[in-house]
């Protein structure tokens, strides 16, 4: 669920909304997971998807960004609750499937403000949850998947800094 709400217009239903199926969903389905037990010794994992925005959050989509963060933490805990039997770990996109809210002239400005001047793909998402998935080294980790957006600090929504060019 993504909505669009700042500190200033948020409602307490917003934030259930966002929390019930962004936060709540994923820790009963982690609960159920763990639950179901497995052979001993098999490597078993769950990758939960996360936001680049969990770094440095901004002002936008409040209830959204505040129970991706909420993940985030549920991703360290479980992580550390769960091992050695289940590997815990999360993905973090950045800007990758364009809503409405976004021309491809939008995005071709947006690309160009990222550190890697560019976007991510969908399958570039797709093979870090796979990579998440099967390292059987790694638990309590976060992917970011995002071009290296996650590595400033963005003042509002990449939808309202899409008239913005690259300074640097």
């Amino acid at each position: 669920m993504f909505g669009q709400d700042r500190i200033e217009t948020t409602s307490a239903e917003a934030l259930g909304d966002h929390f019930t199926v962004n936060t709540a969903a994923p820790a009963l389905l982690i609960r159920d997971f763990a639950a179901l037990g497995g052979p001993a010794g098999e490597d078993r994992s769950i990758v939960n998807i996360l936001d680049q925005r969990i770094v440095a959050p901004h002002r936008d989509q409040l209830a959204y960004t505040l129970s991706k963060v909420a993940v985030a933490a549920l991703t360290r805990i479980a992580s550390v609750s769960l091992a050695p039997a289940i590997r815990v770990n999360g993905v973090a996109p950045g800007l990758t499937l364009p809503t409405e809210d976004y021309d491809a002239a939008m995005m071709q400005r947006l690309a160009r403000m990222m550190p890697l001047l560019r976007l991510p793909s969908p399958d570039e998402v797709a093979d870090a949850v796979l990579f998440a998935a099967s390292a059987i080294g790694l638990t309590g980790q976060t992917i970011f998947v995002d071009a290296g957006a996650h590595l400033r600090a963005w003042p509002c929504d990449f939808m309202h800094l899409a008239g913005e060019v690259r300074s640097d």
